[in-house]
């Protein structure tokens, strides 16, 4: 990777993870954090972001599918990372109440520590964002196929 290229990523990774953490923390301020299908809205922040990333690696004549597949789900991974460190903080830190809830509502809950519980977010962001990729991929390739 170019140094651009390890630019953007650390750009873009960043960017979503600062979206993620703001639609989080303005549920909390009006206190819907229990209210889970709210989370879906994390669906369009990643998506939004990674669509950028890799609509921009697709440009131009040196369009690589895999690179930029790779460039996506290095993107979602970042940001899911650093999504779950700030959930890790808040759980134990800044609200450990909402931990005290998760152990007694969540499925399997009282299996969950904010360790747990952060490494949870990370898996399904990284997974979630790795899906998200390939698809976007498939939207924005160009056709091998003559029109």
């Amino acid at each position: 990777m170019t140094n651009t290229s390890t630019f953007e990523v650390f750009k873009y990774s960043l960017l979503i993870a600062a979206g993620l953490i703001i639609y989080f923390l303005l549920m909390a301020q009006f206190q819907l954090t229990e209210t889970i299908e709210l989370r879906f809205m994390n669906f369009f922040i990643v998506f939004i972001g990674l669509f950028a990333v890799i609509k921009r690696s697709m440009r131009g004549e040196n369009a690589n599918y895999l690179r930029s597949f790779g460039r996506g789900a290095l993107v979602g991974i970042l940001s899911s990372v650093l999504f779950g460190f700030f959930m890790f903080i808040y759980l134990r830190i800044l609200n450990p109440d909402f931990m005290l809830y998760l152990n007694a509502n969540a499925p399997f809950g009282e299996l969950l520590s904010p360790g747990s519980a952060a490494m949870v977010v990370m898996m399904e962001g990284a997974a979630s964002s790795m899906i998200i990729s390939f698809a976007l991929l498939q939207l924005l390739k160009k056709s091998w196929h003559p029109s």
